[in-house]
């Protein structure tokens, strides 16, 4: 390995093996990251720096440019600069001599990739590369012919005549006349392989015959640029070239030895081309390139419109229209870009007469029936182009930069804007636009030119051709198939575009608005891909103009479509902290809670669709348990133990905090209208109970979640949550022990006004010489949660000791396990006495060991790491009960001060709380100190309370308990 290759090795060198990986991978954006200003590990063999070398032409080729012409030209460059240093670096490490000889070692995959790529800059550097070693020093002719004759593979029609020329002009130059033939063999040889060199052939034959010295100089010459040793080819040299054809082909022995080249040759001397000037629309001047300078060019297109203006007014409308046909024909399509392209794409979409934009569009749509579409070439490109209309924010940036530049005396090199060449506003341009489009669509034969026209399409111009799209899909879907349209493909591939993905905020509310049920279904759950853009629209934060179409929405469409839009949205937005689909609860709050209860606190009538969806989502499980039950924001990790928790099996632990019921609440008070408020308090009150009043008509879960949420209900919903207090202590046998369970280990917002709350109603409801169950019931619930955690978490201490010690044993075993295969590493693979297939079994044994302890190492880390949430969860559940009891113990509650006082006292006389509240802190010393004195304090306001009661001998006890 030289020092070059040994000095560039490190992690960010790219290697043959992370080649392999990008060019399997196909991601343009990740490519583009990786190559820029990389360096490279070359491989140290020659045979291997050519695999090296065709992968990352492949890479190279695989980059998709973007339709944006700077964004383009930025990927482009940076493409062709890690081309650079690739090339660069290989020859400093195999010499010069290594540039020719990587054409033969090129893959069929690689030549075929070059051929169809658009962009044929990559082709056409290392065709100039080659070229430009002919005579150096170093280079062995034999070698360099070998090598440069390789690239009739590309199947490129200029490639091939630029080579042919090249070879006329070296026999020339040499007298010897063989270089010819050696050309005229591999040609022979690529013709009985290829079909497509067929075509690539001709197109050679037809460029000399009408000497288009332009064509070929602007194709490969200006782009060669240093790789020349001489000017362009002249139209004389392209004349001598088809003679020189005919002439080495005229024997008999050539004849038949190159039999496919005689026989295209003879095919194209007796065939009469129409000539591409033939139509009296198209002039020399309209056939010139288009000016690089802005302004030239605007003044070249003006008279090119002109010109056809005053044609319009010599020949008769069948007669124009016939050359107008004829013109597009006999020039298009070409890869030269002309004045032409850009006079023709401005007259079909502003049709100043009316009548030519479906006559222009038809006659190139027939082009595709021969050729392929090609978005960068004449006439497709400046159709494309014609679909970038700069918005008025675009247009006062552009007019800066134009004013800056003549500042500083620059002349503008910037991409063709129809809309500054000739007069018209932007609404005949975008109207032309639309028509454009919709013949296009409705031919249904180009689907890449359709995408194309949209990837750069101004926001007005795609929400019209949604709304177009959505009613003609509309009568599709209700044909069920008798007839045949196109809207179904080009709506799906409409909003799989990257750029109308990226204006979904566009793009969606035209969607949705326009739309009916069928449409809607058919996105939702036959298109996935398509239906990508609704979740990225809703996925988006609170925005008005979400707000404006849901309200919209909710106004305008029937249940049915509310219905089905929020059940594919509950299956499918995610949040930014967690990727699963379905996983986000935060969208029904940004984007509908509001507008819902807005609209369902005005509807005196309670028949709306926001009326009946608040209806059916507060009494059907799985709508309320979705929408209201689950958080809308990010929980800590050790949340998801919960339900693993065995205290759930026996208490219910309710998710209070940021969940869809808090938000609503939060909702309700933004509402400006007290009525309101008060409509939807009553809706929701009749909904859970029954018409009696007297009995809950939703479980009593439901109940909890509302009343958990008491400290920050408005005044209204208190009222209500009283009420519904009234009915569980009445109706509920264990409805105290579910109040209890919501108190003690939930996280509900300041629980001890809750229970206060819950007390009054008790005092309110029964005498208090019929309190003995309740109260006994809240001091049992207390002291059962506590001893079950405690039992728990002295469980799940014990399991995670033994689990570390198994772990640090397995590390300890598997580092040993190392030691020794690294001894015998350096012995003799085949052992004396030993066969092959013995030592072969003895190293998979090893090997298969080696992977069970690994396997059994990752998977007690990996329990390691549930047992600590575990004991998070465990430790929060216990400071919410520590919480409470000293909220508890320290205060009295004026409006039922009798019930608090009997249970504070029942609960200080309880050994169990002792007992449980000791487990705990014994359990728990290697936790949080804060935990620690807080269990402390219960105990010790528990004892001062006996003190004063002059409890001795229960203080006596509960000592020995706590010893």
């Amino acid at each position: 390995m030289d020092l070059r290759n040994l000095l560039n090795q490190g992690d960010d060198n790219l290697s043959i093996n992370e080649l392999k990986e990008l060019v399997a991978k196909k991601d343009t954006e990740a490519t583009v990251k990786r190559i820029t200003q990389c360096t490279f590990t070359f491989p140290a063999s020659r045979d291997e720096s050519f695999e090296f070398f065709d992968l990352f032409i492949q890479l190279l080729l695989s980059v998709a440019h973007q339709d944006d012409p700077y964004a383009f030209q930025y990927s482009k460059s940076i493409v062709i600069n890690s081309l650079r240093s690739c090339i660069s670096g290989l020859v400093q490490q195999f010499s010069l001599i290594w540039l020719i000889e990587f054409p033969k070692r090129f893959s069929a995959y690689t030549w075929l990739a070059l051929n169809s790529n658009t962009d044929s800059s990559i082709l056409i550097y290392l065709y100039g590369l080659v070229l430009a070693l002919y005579n150096k020093p170093d280079i062995p002719q034999d070698a360099w012919i070998e090598g440069y004759c390789r690239f009739v593979q590309s199947d490129r029609s200029m490639i091939l005549l630029h080579m042919w020329l090249q070879f006329c002009l070296l026999d020339d130059q040499t007298n010897e006349g063989n270089l010819k033939y050696i050309y005229l063999d591999h040609l022979e040889h690529r013709l009985k392989q290829r079909v497509p060199a067929q075509k690539a052939i001709s197109e050679a034959f037809s460029v000399m015959k009408e000497m288009d010295v332009d064509l070929l100089s602007s194709t490969i010459d200006e782009q060669l640029g240093n790789a020349l040793a001489r000017s362009r080819f002249t139209k004389d040299e392209l004349t001598l070239g088809l003679m020189e054809m005919g002439n080495c082909l005229s024997s008999s022995y050539h004849k038949q030895k190159y039999g496919c080249l005689f026989k295209m040759y003879c095919n194209f001397k007796h065939s009469t081309p129409k000539s591409k000037k033939s139509s009296p629309l198209v002039d020399n001047k309209l056939l010139q390139p288009t000016p690089s300078d802005k302004f030239e060019r605007i003044r070249a297109i003006h008279k090119g419109t002109l010109f056809w203006t005053q044609k319009m007014g010599e020949y008769d409308p069948y007669e124009f229209d016939m050359y107008l046909k004829d013109g597009i024909l006999g020039i298009y399509p070409r890869e030269q870009k002309t004045v032409l392209d850009t006079v023709l794409a401005d007259w079909a979409a502003r049709d100043p007469f009316k009548k030519h934009t479906e006559l222009i569009i038809q006659t190139v749509l027939t082009l595709l029936e021969k050729t392929k579409y090609n978005k960068r070439t004449a006439p497709y490109y400046a159709f494309v182009q014609l679909f970038n209309i700069p918005d008025e924010q675009q247009r006062f940036q552009e007019h800066q930069q134009e004013e800056q530049a003549m500042a500083y005396s620059v002349k503008s090199g910037a991409r063709i804007d129809l809309t500054h060449y000739s007069n018209g506003s932007d609404k005949v341009l975008v109207e032309g636009c639309r028509k454009i489009l919709k013949i296009i669509t409705l031919s249904g034969k180009a689907d890449a030119w359709v995408s194309d026209c949209l990837h750069v399409a101004r926001p007005d111009i795609i929400q019209w051709y949604i709304e177009w799209l959505s009613t003609g899909l509309q009568k599709e879907l209700k044909s069920k198939g008798k007839e045949t349209m196109p809207f179904t493909k080009y709506m799906s591939m409409t909003l799989q575009n990257t750029h109308v993905s990226s204006m979904a905020s566009y793009a969606v509310p035209i969607l949705l608005l326009s739309s009916d049920l069928d449409v809607l279904r058919w996105l939702c759950f036959r298109n996935p891909k398509a239906s990508n853009i609704l979740i990225r629209y809703f996925s988006a934060g609170p925005q008005v103009t979400i707000h404006r179409l849901v309200q919209n929405l909710l106004t305008t469409k029937p249940k049915e479509y509310i219905d089905l839009l929020l059940l594919f949205l509950r299956e499918n937005v995610y949040d930014s902290w967690n990727k699963t689909a379905g996983s986000s609860h935060s969208w029904f709050k940004n984007h509908f809670l509001g507008t819902l209860l807005s609209i369902t606190g005005h509807d005196a009538s309670e028949k709306v669709v926001s009326s009946l969806i608040f209806q059916h989502m507060f009494t059907t499980p799985n709508y309320f348990e979705w929408f209201f039950a689950m958080p809308t924001e990010k929980q800590d990790d050790f949340f998801a133990s919960f339900p693993t928790l065995d205290i759930s099996k026996s208490h219910t632990i309710y998710n209070i905090k940021n969940n869809g019921l808090s938000a609503m609440l939060q909702e309700m008070v933004r509402l400006d209208d007290s009525g309101q408020r008060e409509r939807l308090v009553d809706i929701w009150f009749r909904l859970w109970v029954t018409p009696d009043q007297l009995k809950f008509a939703v479980p009593v879960n439901w109940i909890m979640q509302c009343i958990g949420l008491y400290d920050q209900a408005p005044a209204l919903v208190k009222q209500m949550i009283e009420k519904l207090l009234v009915i569980g202590i009445q109706l509920e046998d264990d409805f105290t022990v579910h109040v209890l369970n919501l108190l003690l280990i939930s996280d509900m917002p300041e629980p001890d006004s809750l229970f206060d709350l819950f007390l009054k109603v008790c005092n309110h409801q029964f005498d208090i010489n019929h309190s003995e169950a309740i109260i006994n019931t809240i001091q049992r619930s207390i002291t059962d949660i506590l001893i079950e955690l405690a039992e728990e978490i002295q469980v799940e201490f014990e399991f995670t000791l033994s689990k570390e010690a198994l772990y640090e044993k397995t590390k300890i075993e598997a580092a040993r396990f190392a030691a020794k295969n690294s001894k015998k590493k350096g012995k003799r693979i085949v052992k004396k006495g030993k066969s092959y297939v013995q030592t072969r079994r003895l190293w998979q044994q090893q090997q298969q060991q080696q992977q069970q302890q690994q396997e059994l190492e990752a998977s007690l880390s990996n329990q390691l790491n549930d047992g600590s949430l575990t004991m998070k969860a465990l430790i929060t559940l216990v400071q919410r009960v520590i919480n409470f009891l000293l909220a508890f113990l320290s205060s009295t509650s004026e409006p039922a001060r009798v019930w608090h006082q009997r249970t504070q006292d029942g609960l200080a006389r309880m050994p169990l709380l002792y007992d449980a509240l000791s487990k705990l802190s014994k359990s728990l010393s290697s936790q949080t100190e804060d935990l620690q004195e807080d269990i402390q304090t219960v105990i010790d306001t528990c004892l001062e309370y006996l003190r004063k009661k002059k409890e001795s001998s229960l203080i006596d006890t509960i000592q020995r308990i706590l010893n």
